[in-house]
C-alpha cells in the first residue's frame, strides 16, 4: 500500500494569516458600505485553502464554510439588525423647534412630535454611505451635514415635502463598534491614503 503523503506543515506566518482571515471575514460581514463583503472574499478563499490543506479532519473546513455562511446572512440582513442600528430598539426621533423667547425654555428649544423609528435603509449615492430612517407613519428621514434629521412626507405624484423643523435621535443611530469594524474593508485603499498623507514629505512643493 502506497503511503499517503502529508502536506507540509504550515509556517507561522501562514497560520497567523489564517486566523487573521477570520477577522477580515467578520469585518466584511459587518460592513454596510458600498463594497459590503466583497473585499473579504480573498481572505475567505485563503481560509478555505488552508483548512483543506493543513487539517486532516474535515471539521475545520466545515467550520470555515459555516462562518462564511453566517457572515453573508448577517450582511444581507444588516438593515434590520438592532445590534448594528440600535435606533431600531424602541428608538424615536424627537422634533426640535426653536423657542419663541429665551424665557420659555432654558435650552432655547421646544420639543414637538415624537416619531418612532421602524426601519433603516442604507444607500450608496456617489459611492458613499447614506443611512435613512423610516418613521412609523411612513415618512423617510435623512441626516444633513449638521447631524440633524429632516423627514419627508410620503406623497404620490408630487415632490416630497421636507419637515419644517429638524428632528433629534433618541440615541445612537449606528453602533460605533460595528461601524469601525466594517471599516477594515477599506484596506485596499490604505496605500493610497498613506501616499496622500506623506506626499508633502516625499514631494515638497517648490515655490
Amino acid at each position: 500500500m502506497t503511503p499517503v503523503s502529508k502536506a507540509p506543515s504550515p509556517s507561522k506566518l501562514a497560520t497567523t494569516a489564517y486566523y487573521l482571515s477570520f477577522v477580515f471575514m467578520a469585518s466584511g460581514a459587518m460592513n454596510y458600505g458600498l463594497t459590503a463583503y466583497f473585499w473579504a472574499i480573498p481572505f475567505a478563499y485563503y481560509a478555505l485553502a488552508y483548512a483543506h490543506r493543513h487539517f486532516e479532519s474535515r471539521w475545520p473546513l466545515i467550520g470555515v464554510i459555516a462562518f462564511m455562511a453566517v457572515g453573508v446572512l448577517f450582511n444581507e440582513t444588516i438593515e434590520k439588525n438592532p445590534l448594528v442600528f440600535p435606533i431600531l430598539t424602541d428608538g424615536y426621533l424627537q422634533e426640535v423647534r426653536p423657542a419663541a423667547s429665551g424665557s420659555g425654555s432654558a435650552a432655547g428649544e421646544l420639543l414637538g412630535e415624537r416619531l418612532r423609528v421602524t426601519g433603516v435603509i442604507v444607500g450608496h449615492p456617489d459611492f458613499g454611505t447614506k443611512v435613512e430612517l423610516i418613521g412609523s407613519d411612513g415618512r423617510t428621514c435623512v441626516r444633513d451635514s449638521h447631524d440633524q434629521w429632516f423627514c419627508y412626507a410620503p406623497t404620490s405624484g408630487a415632490p416630497l415635502k421636507r419637515s419644517e423643523f429638524s428632528f433629534r435621535a433618541s440615541g445612537p443611530v449606528e453602533s460605533a463598534v460595528f461601524k469601525e469594524a466594517g471599516n477594515l474593508m477599506a484596506y485596499p485603499w490604505l496605500p493610497i491614503v498613506a501616499f496622500l498623507a506623506a506626499k508633502d514629505a516625499l514631494f515638497p512643493s517648490r515655490l
